[in-house]
C-alpha cells in the first residue's frame, strides 16, 4: 500500500509540538488590523492549542 500525503494546507496551518499538542493561530489576524483595538492584535500574535477529534485529524493528514 502507498505512503498518504500530508496535507499541504494543513501543514502550512498548523503544527505539532514535541509533547504531541496541535497548535495554530487564530483566524482573522492577517488583513484589517487599523480597526481593531490593541489588545485584540495581540491577540493573534500568539498561537492556541487545537483539541479533540479535531487535533486527532489534523495529527492524521500531517503523518503524525
Amino acid at each position: 500500500m502507498p505512503k498518504l500525503r500530508t496535507k499541504s494546507a494543513i501543514k502550512k496551518r498548523f503544527r505539532v509540538t514535541k509533547n504531541g499538542k496541535v497548535v495554530r493561530l487564530y483566524a482573522g489576524g492577517a488583513k484589517l488590523k487599523a480597526h481593531k483595538s490593541r489588545r485584540t492584535v495581540r491577540k493573534y500574535g500568539k498561537a492556541v492549542q487545537t483539541t479533540g477529534s479535531e487535533a486527532r485529524m489534523i495529527k492524521n493528514s500531517l503523518g503524525k
